[in-house]
């Protein structure tokens, strides 16, 4: 506050903004960047296409969509097994998630959590004679399965 005028019956300020107008448009502009950075990179979608590549080797090829649009492709050659495996939420409760095996290497699935039979099918899948299998997951949701 800035005093412009001062005498015995009137009083005039005036206020200058600019400071705090600066710290607000700060935490605006910080506030924005976090909500792109953390839910905009958020994977809200998962797709698994599994095939036969051998008769012996199962190949993997997995994709992540985010918020945003962009999407992450991560191949896996020579999938063995697919399990279930328990995590610890932050508030302490259990969660269960699918993981892939190959060459001694586990993978957590992301957007698999709840998905225990998902496991099942992907074992089924490898010791079948079937050639290809999708699974596609959304963020709380299973939403299709196609077998080939």
């Amino acid at each position: 506050m800035k005093v412009l005028e001062s005498s015995q019956t009137r009083l005039t300020l005036h206020h200058k903004p600019f400071q705090s107008w600066f710290w607000g448009a700060c935490l605006i502009a910080i506030g924005t960047a976090n909500s792109i950075i953390f839910a905009g990179f958020t994977s809200v979608a998962t797709t698994l296409s599994f095939t036969h590549a051998d008769q012996n080797q199962v190949k993997c090829q997995m994709s992540e969509f985010t918020v945003l649009g962009m999407v992450t492709h991560h191949s896996f050659e020579n999938v063995q097994v697919a399990s279930v495996a328990t995590g610890t939420r932050s508030k302490g409760g259990p969660y269960y998630y699918v993981t892939l095996t190959n060459n001694g290497i586990e993978t957590e699935i992301p957007n698999s959590e709840g998905q225990q039979n998902t496991a099942d099918q992907i074992n089924a899948f490898i010791h079948s004679g079937r050639s290809s299998l999708f699974i596609s997951y959304n963020q709380r949701f299973q939403f299709g399965i196609q077998h080939g």
